[in-house]
């Protein structure tokens, strides 16, 4: 039964990162947890990309950094917020949260907690 609810919430997680049929936005990249406890992604279009964070065990707030090749990594703090059946999110749209001019390859990461701890792997996208 455990598994089953696990596996469960894991395909919600991963349903409610994919963008609906009908909208514009598609996922650029995306992780989920082993364990299901979360899943990220980065959204497009890659003119104005969000980062999203979806999760049912992890509360309070995350730190995001974003790098651009050899430039300098910048980073800042979100919250989650509560919401239905159980699942803290959060959706963070990049270009007004971080200086996000031009082509470049992107990498974003999330890390929780004392921000010592990564969720999951970084994730990657293309800007022409």
């Amino acid at each position: 039964m455990k598994r089953f609810c696990l596996v469960l919430g894991t395909a919600a997680l991963l349903a409610s990162l994919l963008p609906s049929a009908a909208g514009a936005a598609r996922t650029l990249d995306s992780y989920c947890s082993p364990s299901g406890d979360y899943c990220i992604g980065v959204l497009g279009p890659k003119a104005d990309p969000a980062f999203e964070l979806r999760t049912f065990s992890l509360t309070d707030q995350y730190k995001l950094c974003l790098k651009n090749g050899p430039y300098e990594r910048q980073c800042g703090w979100w919250k989650l917020k509560s919401g239905e059946h159980g699942i803290y999110r959060s959706r963070v749209r990049l270009n007004k949260s971080f200086f996000l001019e031009g082509a470049g390859h992107f990498t974003i990461s999330a890390f929780y907690g004392d921000a010592e701890r990564q969720l999951g792997r970084g994730l990657h996208f293309d800007r022409r």
